[in-house]
Formats: structure tokens, sequence, C-alpha cells
């Protein structure tokens, strides 16, 4: 997005850098925005799925960032946008997902280290499998799953120190999953292949910077006043002098 600007990022994390806030406020197709850290979990302090929809339930929009290393040993930075809230007690269906709303954007999973952003399918297993919610999984995007942090991928803990990566419900059924490989099962794994471990984990909402109030510069206030006062003063003397004449 040529000439954009930069809001300030808000907030502790250190993962989002400058680029990757223009990649993302080109993808969401609106700018400049403030993204605000609402949630974190690293290495050195994992978080749990329940932590984590304690801090996101609720808030709005947000952006998943996490950087990751795949099954193979590449570092990469993934993530994903939630148009709608998350939620720990099925999501707006009432049986564990989130479905696509009109009027509302796509959601989508991306991969800023390739360049790869892949939108939710426009059938039933895109628009009705948005993302899961429920409070033993961290974010999750589609029912294959798409993208996927936490206990649900089979490895008995709730922490938000792996996930997943398989391609149904974004970028093509059964296509090239988010991390740049062909989708296949691994049914040893939880059901779904491409597992990677998590380096850090960050929630953000965003929104447009807030505007200043308006107020007329304090030196032109001033002199307006006193030359409404000295107008004022004027025109009472006039007044006194033309009742004594």
């Amino acid at each position: 997005m040529a000439g954009l600007m930069l809001a300030p990022l808000v907030g502790r994390s250190q993962l989002m850098t400058p680029s990757d806030q223009t990649q993302i406020t080109s993808w969401l197709g609106d700018g400049p925005l403030v993204f605000t850290d609402a949630f974190t979990s690293d290495t050195a302090n994992p978080k749990t799925s329940v932590q984590f929809h304690l801090a996101a339930d609720g808030i709005g929009p947000t952006i998943t960032l996490a950087s990751i290393k795949t099954y193979s040993g590449q570092t990469m930075t993934i993530g994903g946008f939630d148009p709608q809230s998350w939620d720990s007690y099925g999501g707006n269906t009432g049986n564990g997902f989130n479905t696509f709303v009109a009027g509302e954007p796509n959601a989508f999973i991306f991969n800023l280290t390739t360049d790869t952003i892949q939108y939710e399918n426009s059938n039933a297993s895109g628009y009705y499998y948005q993302t899961e919610d429920s409070s033993d999984i961290g974010p999750t995007w589609g029912i294959g799953t798409d993208l996927a942090f936490g206990a649900y991928l089979g490895y008995g803990s709730e922490l938000l120190n792996r996930g997943a990566a398989f391609s149904y419900s974004y970028g093509g059924t059964f296509g090239t999953d988010i991390l740049g490989n062909p989708a296949s099962f691994d049914y040893l794994n939880g059901g779904i292949f491409d597992s990677f471990t998590v380096n850090e984990l960050d929630v953000y909402t965003f929104a447009p910077p807030s505007k200043p109030t308006a107020s007329p510069d304090g030196g032109t206030t001033a002199l307006l006043l006193g030359l409404s006062g000295a107008v004022i003063a004027l025109l009472k003397t006039r007044r006194t002098r033309r009742q004594t004449a």
C-alpha cells in the first residue's frame, strides 16, 4: 500500500515489526492502524488456552501472530485474522465454531515469511467453520484444522507451545497448507499434520489512531479574548459617558 503511514504499536510485544504492520494493514485493507498487544505467550512464560480466552474473548476482531519452528527446523512468522471476537463457549453457532457473517470481512490466515495469505473458502467448509472456539484450545481457524494452537492437537497439555497446520477450510480443500507443504493426515498426532513448536504467540487488537481533540491555538485564543475584553470595556465607557452627559 503506497504511502502507508504506520501508527504506533501499543504493548510489550517485540514480535510485530514495522514491515509486519505494513503487510498486515494492507491485507486488512485499511490504515493506518494502531495494533495493541492484548495477549502474549512465549517460551519464557508459556500460557494456556484458558489464559488466552480470558484475555481475548469478547474484545472484537484480532490479529494473531506467532513465531514458530517447523517440523523441518525452519523458523517462520505466521498468524491469522479473526473478524469476530474469540469465544470459550461454542462461537456463534453453539457447536464450537464461528461462521461467516454477511457484511463482515473474510477471515484469513497468513505466512509473513513466505508472503502468503489464505482466505476462508466460500463454501460450507470455509464459511461454516471460520474459527473454532473452545476454552481447551487456543486460536484456531477452520475445521481441518487449517491453523491451530493448543491442546486440541493431542499433545496432552493446554500450553500454547505447539500448533499444527492443514488445508481444508482455507486456501483450497486439501491443498497446500499455510506452511507451504501439501496437506496430509497424520493419525498419530491428533489427525492433522505439519506440527510445529511456538516460540512466541501474540494476539493484537487494532483500530485507527484516535483523532486529536480539536482546540483553537492557545495564543490566538488569548488574543481574541483580549480584544473582546477591550471592546466590551470601550462600549461600557461610551455608555457611561452618554448617561452622564
